[in-house]
């Protein structure tokens, strides 16, 4: 994996991709709000750009998992990648109907090969009666 390293982890509702190759993100976030749990998002995208500074096409395997505030595996995906020296590489990854069981701090990972690049909090925030309670 030399040369190559991630530069940006966004994760958002939607992404378009059109005919000239720009994407458009929609709906950034780092929370998710429910009325109850457990609850249900229906679409989530994980978007992560790499960069290989390298002089040769690096290969990796890209795995983007989603853990519980207990580190359980919620759901992931994997997908092989291929980024041509001196470029810049953008990776979709999209879950669907992906179960939030509990309000709590999830995390999104990032893994090139067995190596986490990226870890990220994604706060799924109690109900409003729950968070008054609390106060």
């Amino acid at each position: 994996m030399d040369g190559l390293r991630l530069i940006s982890t966004i994760i958002c509702d939607d992404v378009l991709r059109n005919p000239g190759g720009w994407l458009s993100l929609y709906t950034l976030f780092r929370e998710v709000y429910a009325d109850a749990y457990p609850t249900t998002l229906v679409r989530m995208h994980v978007v992560t750009t790499w960069l290989n500074e390298s002089a040769q096409t690096v290969q990796v395997v890209q795995r983007v998992a989603i853990l519980s505030p207990q580190g359980e595996l919620v759901a992931d995906q994997a997908a092989g990648l291929d980024v041509g020296p001196g470029a810049y590489h953008t990776q979709i990854t999209r879950f669907l109907d992906t179960a939030f069981v509990v309000p709590g701090t999830y995390r999104v990972q990032v893994q090139a090969g067995t190596d986490i690049v990226a870890d990220l909090p994604l706060f799924s925030m109690p109900p409003a009666e729950l968070a008054k309670e609390e106060a």
